[in-house]
């Protein structure tokens, strides 16, 4: 396939904003969170998207990568952010199309006649969700400007999944359950404190296609977009959820912060009980970073966690992109090394996990712009390459 757009602008500023966790010129999935709305290019060939909540454009680029002949409408309630979104890409990106309109969400919901083989789902409000999408009657008008086979995906950020995130008071809980009332099949993708649910007017894929990647990809860009396809396949239903209203003034960060401090202790006990003889106690300490700075003791406890099926099988991982996107590379330094050391038996305990937790914060490790690439980075992109090739039908 022939490149049909420039991608990369190695003159492009970097941007990092409460709007778009990552924009950079010199690659596509970045950082923080490579994007899951991609996935939105793949259910359909050559799908018309609607992106409600724009930001600064970060998951443009990300769907048009795994699907060049995506056509994207893009909706933005605050004017400064829409314009300068469209300023960003006519300067830097000037080949990548899409159509921007200012409007509400709710608003271009009910009033446009037009229908989407994808709704993306990204509304805040500052650092909350808006009180419009924490009701039925929004998922409804989402539902119907769906076409018989559309999806919708909603990021919904809150709580990691190690805490318990699907027990209410949650945003997840929530979601989910407004999700189930409107959606016969649904799916969750995992990003630290952030997940995905996709869900469908009809019965989803099990598996999605590799229908063009862009040409022009890459090695990094590659590696992430092959592997996005391996890990829907690997991923799996929601649980039900239950419609805990949201505190006043909703599941903001305050809220979400101190949720998670009361669920900490919890988690420290669980590992406490698997911490090898002599390891000094996490809950006493009010901390996990003893556990981290050891990495066999690391690895022993995560190995046990996974064996078990425990959610807490996350922290590490999660710990460690989290830590090494601030600079800190306590855990990072060693943790793509053991991934690649006990790749074998992290598949074999569990597959969804290895890549769709294990794998991917490793990628979301080396897809940072602002910190330190790590040693074993190539060798990761090698494994990541080698999984889309296998899993690529023939």
């Amino acid at each position: 396939m022939e490149t049909r757009v420039p991608m990369y602008n190695e003159t492009a500023p970097l941007v990092q904003t409460a709007d778009t966790l990552c924009l950079a010129g010199d690659r596509i999935f970045v950082g923080d969170q490579p994007d899951d709305f991609a996935l939105a290019g793949l259910f359909t060939s050559d799908p018309t998207i609607c992106l409600l909540g724009l930001g600064h454009g970060g998951a443009i680029r990300p769907m048009i990568a795994l699907n060049p002949g995506a056509s994207i409408v893009a909706v933005e309630r605050e004017p400064a952010t829409l314009r300068a979104c469209v300023d960003h890409f006519d300067r830097h990106f000037p080949g990548v199309a899409f159509s921007a309109y200012r409007a509400d969400a709710r608003d271009h919901l009910t009033t446009t006649r037009e229908s989407y083989d994808a709704i993306c789902v990204d509304l805040y409000e500052g650092d909350l969700h808006p009180g419009s999408v924490l009701t039925s009657e929004f998922w409804s008008e989402v539902r119907a400007r769906l076409t018989d086979d559309g999806v919708v995906l909603a990021n919904v950020w809150g709580l990691p999944r190690h805490l318990d995130a699907w027990t209410p008071p949650s945003p997840q809980s929530l979601f989910a359950a407004l999700i189930r009332e409107h959606f016969p099949s649904r799916r969750v993708l995992w990003n630290r404190r952030n997940c995905t649910i996709v869900a469908g007017n009809g019965t989803l894929p099990e598996r999605l296609p590799y229908v063009g990647h862009h040409s022009g990809l890459r090695r990094h860009d590659r590696a992430i977009a092959s592997v996005h396809p391996l890990r829907w396949s690997l991923c799996t239903d929601p649980p039900p959820g239950e419609h805990d209203a949201p505190p006043a003034p909703g599941f903001d960060a305050s809220f979400l912060d101190a949720e998670m401090e009361r669920r900490w202790p919890v988690l420290l006990g669980r590992l406490d009980a698997l911490l090898p003889d002599g390891f000094p106690s996490l809950r006493a300490a009010g901390s996990a970073r003893e556990l981290l700075l050891d990495p066999r003791a690391s690895r022993e406890t995560l190995l046990t966690l996974l064996a078990r099926g425990d959610a807490a099988a996350d922290f590490i991982p999660n710990v460690a992109a989290a830590l090494h996107l601030r600079g800190d590379l306590t855990v990072s330094g060693w943790y793509g090394r053991w991934l690649l050391e006990d790749w074998g038996r992290l598949r074999q305990v569990d597959p969804s996990w290895a890549v769709g937790v294990g794998l991917w914060q490793a990628l979301c490790i080396i897809a940072s712009p602002l910190s330190e690439r790590p040693s074993w980075s190539d060798d990761v992109l090698d494994l990541a390459l080698e999984l889309g090739t296998a899993t690529a039908p023939s």
